[in-house]
């Protein structure tokens, strides 16, 4: 079995193959995927961008239409705007003006960048344990999460930050192993990058550069100069890629920087069955998500691994001495230093998060950045139990290992393309009742897919029961299909569809009321959880 895995070319073989079965199944499945909620506001933000550098470089505009605002007056435009705005450049340059392909030529755009963050954490994890079956694994774990599956497509904030901060943290242990020009560069590019999806992108170069600042106090072998420059240049692309910033760089950022904890969102959350003001929650929230939409067997695997690394870390604060070695007790050599850098990027978004009491969206996925975390404690827990009862048994170890995987993948394509829908069994029955579901909205396209194949009496007109705008879903309809839906309010309705969201809690689902004359037509219902249903009038 060694050999078999010791063999170079089998191994490359290997490596190569899975991450092309990658590529090939987000060929086969963006199409799939409805538009979020979120996708309008972000198109529009991306043009604002657009416009303001093809207005500086004298070109034609990308819309002259009156409703866009400028650059300084959109409520949206501290959100960063890289991968937005160079959509809109794209379509622009090529001219394409059909919605739907504008989406999903945005959805696979944002997957293929997610899959290439995945190659950075296989190198990240392969030169952590120097195994790169164990970085495969990753890859496979992050990959096969059906929560992150799905948001991998069409959420352009939270994946893409997450794609980012896989690859910052990678040029970040480069750094620190080899602290040459082409790594500074590299991290500091990666680093923007980062920051300008979500400003918290700042945490990675902060953690980094305290890191290097203390094996600098215990060597005095390292160059403080490398530090002005790591901030230097994360500042500077930072600055260049964010034209937000261009007019007034500082007390922009510093604007930007506050709206942590007071981005305008006063909606509320279904959270065990009760709808909780997003800006009120209590501290247990992002516990409780995290624990109920990981697959179990990733969260044993995490508690083994968090478990045993904080077990070491206390062991050696309590043996720190005053002999003026204490800081080498904390950790011991590069790879230990990584593990002490993943729990620092781990524990201080939750807590800036809960400290701050910074308002979350219907779940845990303004930190989704951290799962590749999480995933890594993971696997470090995987390595000891193969390290520890597997040493002389590793075919065994992998055949034991194998079921679980195809479990995960299981459950992956049970609920194709609802991923963004999955709960585990901690979550218990009908987690509907109890938790937010499809809050994007996207089910829309599945449920305007059963009715169109249904109903033979085109156009056909259609309203929602939930805050979702049926407008927005319409969107990734070609104009064939576009002609024959009609969307308009309840009472003028033949269907309804309504996939339980209730933005504005109670008062919004009182209003939500499907009328008498409507009956059942469908629903959609995956492991006891109701996604959408759809009534037509009788």
């Amino acid at each position: 079995m060694n050999f078999f895995f010791n063999n170079k070319n089998l191994k490359n073989i290997i490596i190569y193959t899975t991450f092309v079965l990658f590529f090939v199944i987000g060929i086969i499945s963006f199409t799939d995927f409805g538009v979020s909620v979120d996708e309008w506001d972000l198109r529009i933000l991306g043009i604002i961008n657009a416009n303001y550098l093809l207005e500086i470089l004298s070109l034609d505009l990308i819309t002259t239409k009156s409703s866009i605002p400028s650059l300084n007056d959109y409520y949206g435009s501290t959100h960063g705007p890289l991968f937005v705005t160079t959509m809109s450049l794209i379509e622009n340059i090529f001219n394409v003006k059909d919605l739907d392909k504008i989406y999903l030529f945005r959805h696979y755009t944002n997957h293929f960048i997610f899959l290439i963050s995945l190659v950075y954490f296989f190198k990240l994890v392969n030169n952590r344990y120097s195994d790169w079956k164990i970085g495969l694994i990753g890859v496979i774990f992050i990959f096969l999460s059906p929560r992150i599956f799905a948001h991998s497509f069409f959420n352009y904030k939270d994946i893409l930050f997450l794609s980012f901060t896989i690859i910052n943290l990678y040029y970040g242990t480069c750094f620190l192993k080899k602290s040459n020009l082409r790594n500074i560069i590299l991290f500091s590019i990666s680093a923007a990058f980062a920051t300008n999806i979500r400003v918290i992108g700042l945490m990675i170069p902060i953690v980094i550069l305290f890191i290097y600042y203390i094996d600098f106090l215990r060597t005095n072998k390292k160059n403080l100069l490398n530090i002005i420059f790591i901030i230097f240049f994360t500042l500077l692309f930072t600055y260049l890629f964010w034209p937000y910033l261009w007019t007034n760089p500082f007390s922009k950022l510093y604007e930007i920087i506050t709206r942590l904890s007071s981005y305008g969102w006063t909606g509320y959350n279904l959270y065990f069955g009760e709808y909780i003001k997003a800006t009120n929650l209590p501290w247990h929230y992002i516990f409780t998500w995290i624990g109920i939409t990981t697959p179990i067997f990733l969260l044993i695997l995490f508690l083994i691994g968090i478990c045993s690394y904080l077990f070491r870390l206390i062991k050696r604060l309590l043996k720190i001495s005053d002999n003026g070695e204490s800081l080498n007790d904390l950790w011991r050599g590069k790879k230990e230093s990584e593990d002490f850098i993943f729990l620092i990027c781990l524990i201080l978004p939750i807590m800036i998060t809960i400290l701050l009491g910074s308002p979350l969206y219907n779940g845990w996925r303004h930190l989704f950045f951290i799962y590749p975390i999480i995933i890594l404690f993971s696997l470090r827990g995987l390595y000891l139990i193969k390290l520890n009862f597997f040493k002389k048994k590793i075919i065994t170890f992998y055949l034991i290992l194998t079921p679980f995987i195809l479990n995960i993948a299981y459950t992956n394509i049970k609920y194709h393309p609802h991923q963004n829908n999955y709960f585990n069994i901690l979550a218990g029955r009908g987690a509907h009742k109890n938790f937010d579901m499809d809050y994007w909205g996207l089910g829309n396209k599945q449920a305007i897919e059963k009715i169109l194949k249904e109903e033979k009496n085109l156009p056909i007109r259609v309203a929602s029961a939930s805050q979702v705008s049926l407008e927005n879903s319409m969107d990734i309809f070609d104009t064939n299909n576009k002609k024959k839906v009609i969307v308009t309010i309840i009472s003028e309705a033949d269907y309804i569809i309504d996939n339980y969201t209730y933005w504005y809690g109670t008062k919004a689902k009182e209003r939500a009321k499907i009328p008498k004359n409507f009956q059942l037509f469908y629903e959609k219902i995956i492991d006891e959880n109701k996604i959408y249903s759809i009534y037509r009038k009788g």
